[in-house]
């Protein structure tokens, strides 16, 4: 299955705003000037390694090369622990501060998603590299916050501004500038 074609210079828009991003948190705890220099340095660090490999897969993937973006998303996986799927369209701002801690991204998203350790979006329960339809998929607005191991499930849509806290699991539509924390927001009522 092919997605909308992700150009080159999409691509390094998006990685751009994804550099700029990570340093402005990086600021707060170092400020320094920004120059080209510590613009490069960082991507060596692993939360834009993990932002490169997915960018690279994506455009791999909508270029028909899909079996190099999930040798690319695979390696995503062993380098950095961040799974998400090639299909996956996120915008730029892209912010994944502890990327060892098994991240897992099977939807689309707009810019400034930020996801913390251990969060997951999935069209559904089974592994997301096994070929779920992407109309199943979640569909995340912009500015949207994943808590650590905070998890959505399933066709939601988020709207923008949302913020899921610890632990918290959604599996319905949330409206824009929602917050979440620590509960499970269910579509279906439990008879009791």
């Amino acid at each position: 299955m092919r997605c909308d074609r992700y150009r080159l210079a999409q691509l390094r828009a998006d990685l751009a705003r994804d550099i700029d991003v990570y340093m402005g948190f990086a600021a707060e705890y170092h400020p320094a000037a920004l120059t080209w220099k510590r613009r490069l340095g960082a991507l060596l660090m692993p939360s834009l390694q993990a932002c490169l490999l997915y960018r690279v897969a994506h455009w791999l993937h909508g270029a028909g090369w899909q079996r190099c973006a999930m040798a690319l998303t695979g390696l995503n996986l062993l380098l950095t622990r961040v799974s998400i799927t090639p299909s996956s369209r996120i915008g730029g701002g892209l912010y994944i501060p502890h990327p060892g801690s098994a991240i897992i991204f099977h939807g689309h998203a707009g810019r400034d998603l930020k996801l913390y350790s251990g969060a997951g979006v999935c069209a559904g329960r089974l592994s997301p590299l096994h070929g779920i339809s992407s109309d199943t998929m979640p569909v995340l607005g912009d500015d949207v916050a994943l808590g650590s191991k905070a998890f959505i499930y399933g066709p939601a849509i988020i709207g923008s501004h949302v913020r899921l806290g610890f632990n918290a699991c959604v599996e319905q539509d949330l409206p824009e500038g929602a917050i979440v924390v620590a509960a499970r927001v269910r579509n279906r009522v439990r008879a009791r």
